[in-house]
Order: C-alpha cells, then sequence, then structure tokens
C-alpha cells in the first residue's frame, strides 16, 4: 500500500467538491444538499455574548449606590449563610416573593430545560440521521433523501444513541468540575459576604481555580476530539462497513493507533485549512458591506451558502479513509464489453446502480 497523503486527500476532496457542486451547477441540487448538510450539521455551533453588571466595590460618590451594594451582599449572605428555614424559603424572602411563586418559577424553568432537553434529542437524531444521508448523496453525487434514510436507519440509530451517551458522559464530566470549582471558592465567597466588598481570592484558592481551569480546557479539548473522530472516521467507516457505532470505534482507533503521523497531520492541516476558509468567508461578508453576515446567519439559508466548504470537509476525511485500504473504498470498476441491442447484463447493471448496504462501494 502506498503512503497515505493527507494533502492528496485534500486535492481529491476539492475536485469532488467541485464537480459535484459546479459541474454543472445546479440550483435545486445546492438546496437538496444544503438542506442535507443543515440537519446533518446541527447542534455543531452556536452561542452568543451576554453581558452584565456585576456590583464592584463601595463608590464614596454615589450613596445610593453604597446602599445598593450593601443590601446586595445583605442579601446574598443572608441567603446562603442564614438560619432561618431553609436556603429556598430564604430565597423567596430575599426576592420579596412567596414561596408558592418561587416553586412556580423553578417548575417553569425545569419544564423549559425539559423542552429543551426533548428538542436537543430530536436534533440529536436528525443529525445522525442525515449525517448518512449527506454522505451518501456525495459519495454517489444524486440528491435523493427517502432511499438513504430507509436503508441507514439502524446506522443512524446507533450514531445517535453513541451521541446521546456520549453528551451524557460530557455533561457530566463538566458538571462535576464546577460543583468542584464552587467548592474550591465558596470559602473565598463567604469572606467576601461577611465583609460585605469585593477582593482578591489568596493564592491558595487562585491555585485550585487555576487547575480545575486547566481541567476544564483539557476535558473540553478531549471530548472536542474524540467528536471530531466520530464525525470524520467513524461515521464513515459505519457507512462502509454497515457496523454499529462501537464496532466502528473499535476499527478506527487500531487504525489511528497504526498510523498516528498520519491522523495528527490531518488535524493539523484541518485546522489549517478551517482558518482558510474562516478567512475567505470573512473577506466575502465584508465585500458584500456585511450583507454576507446576514445571509450566513439565517438557518438554512447560510448553510447553502456555506455547501463548498461544508461538501469539502465532509469529503476530505472520506478520501483519507479511502487511502487505506480497499475496505473503506472500492475503486471505480472496468466498464464491461457492450451488451448487444435490447440485452444488458449482470455486470453493467453491478456498475450503474449503487452497491447493497451491507457491500460497501464508491462512486470515484
Amino acid at each position: 500500500m502506498k503512503a497515505v497523503s493527507c494533502m492528496e486527500a485534500a486535492e481529491s476532496a476539492w475536485r469532488k467538491m467541485v464537480f459535484i457542486l459546479f459541474k454543472p451547477f445546479n440550483f435545486a441540487k445546492w438546496v437538496t444538499l444544503g438542506f442535507c448538510a443543515w440537519l446533518a450539521s446541527l447542534g455543531g455551533g452556536g452561542g452568543g455574548n451576554f453581558n452584565f453588571n456585576v456590583p464592584g466595590s463601595h463608590n464614596t460618590k454615589n450613596p445610593k449606590a453604597n446602599e445598593q451594594f450593601d443590601a446586595f451582599f445583605n442579601a446574598l449572605n443572608e441567603i446562603f449563610t442564614g438560619d432561618s428555614g431553609n436556603m429556598f424559603t430564604r430565597t423567596a424572602e430575599q426576592c420579596h416573593i412567596s414561596v408558592n411563586l418561587l416553586t412556580g418559577i423553578c417548575a417553569g424553568i425545569v419544564f423549559a430545560i425539559l423542552i429543551i432537553i426533548a428538542i436537543s434529542l430530536v436534533l440529536a437524531w436528525l443529525k445522525s440521521r442525515f449525517g448518512f444521508i449527506l454522505l451518501d448523496n456525495l459519495i454517489y453525487d444524486r440528491t435523493d433523501i427517502t432511499g438513504p434514510w430507509r436503508k441507514f436507519k439502524t446506522g443512524g440509530n446507533s450514531a445517535f444513541l453513541w451521541r446521546l451517551v456520549f453528551g451524557l458522559i460530557s455533561a457530566a464530566v463538566f458538571i462535576l468540575l464546577l460543583i468542584f470549582d464552587f467548592v474550591s471558592i465558596l470559602p473565598w465567597l463567604k469572606s467576601m459576604l461577611a465583609a460585605k466588598s469585593l477582593f482578591k481570592p489568596d493564592s491558595m484558592i487562585i491555585t485550585w481555580m487555576i487547575v480545575d481551569g486547566s481541567l476544564i480546557l483539557i476535558s473540553g479539548l478531549l471530548l472536542s476530539l474524540i467528536s471530531f473522530f466520530f464525525d470524520q472516521f467513524v461515521v464513515p467507516v459505519m457507512y462502509w462497513s454497515n457496523l454499529k457505532a462501537v464496532e466502528a470505534w473499535k476499527d478506527v482507533l487500531m487504525l489511528a493507533k497504526a498510523n498516528a503521523g498520519v491522523f495528527v497531520r490531518y488535524i493539523l492541516l484541518y485546522i489549517v485549512f478551517s482558518l482558510m476558509a474562516g478567512g475567505a468567508i470573512l473577506i466575502a461578508c465584508l465585500a458584500t458591506c456585511c450583507i454576507g453576515f446576514i445571509l450566513l446567519a439565517l438557518p438554512f439559508v447560510g448553510t447553502v451558502f456555506l455547501l463548498p466548504v461544508l461538501v469539502f470537509f465532509r469529503l476530505y476525511g472520506v478520501e483519507l479513509l479511502a487511502q487505506f485500504g480497499p475496505e473503506y473504498n472500492i475503486p471505480v470498476p472496468t466498464l464491461p464489453p457492450e451488451p448487444q441491442p435490447g440485452f444488458e447484463t449482470q455486470e453493467m447493471q453491478a456498475v450503474t446502480e449503487p452497491p447493497a448496504q451491507n457491500s460497501p462501494g464508491y462512486r470515484w
């Protein structure tokens, strides 16, 4: 087997992206593939910036601000260290609302969280199913949804279950780290509440905060790497070999262990290509007087505009895997002899029709 080349995989992915999307350009095809890519990338990003004001130290030039500052710390001090009732009733008392109203607010928050969780589960399920649909359409250069939806039901559900378990583990890790961080800074918070003033923590608490922050950063990078490997390599292996998620993970880990340098280079090049793509998108948006930013912010519409980038990165991992052997990519079959008029050989049918679910094949 020849040496695996990450640059060769990138060149092949770029060439096939151009062929699929631009030779020829078909708007309906872009919309269909964009729809698949949009659903396949659900939950891949997002966020927001929230600004809020935290009370600072006493302001001698503003007595009213000092009164609000003292009231704020008195309320917090009473909630955390008071001896009347429990923390729930003390919170209701300091917020000047009834316990029943606070219970209703908490129930409403829990209900909203449950709705968000339910929506997130549905989106994760759609992401898992359409990940296979997008991959199948790109490999065979088509725009079919119903066929792959039925064909890869087992693989899509397995990917969803893996993402669900992985998400629960990730949430548990971060919750434990946040609890550890809160417990480590709790003495500092109580000291500030007692003194009714903001001041820097001592060296021990700073050390714990640095340690916990480092653990959060390392855990985030590790979990992101696991998710990246699953999307880039495990899903294609599941697609080719008709494997469940755990079985495909074993295959990918063995492959990565035997070719660690290749995968490290792939990740580094992926980062470089991502920065280049981000720079190109930024320049394009600025060149359109920031109209591009508005279009990219629109759900689905932004995905259609970014389709070349998304298709390239989706094919990049597939092209790298294809260099590891026929179990990840079957070469284009040679054309059989011309059949007699009125007859169609089984060989010709094998060339023109996609392979069965348990028979991997690659259009290219």
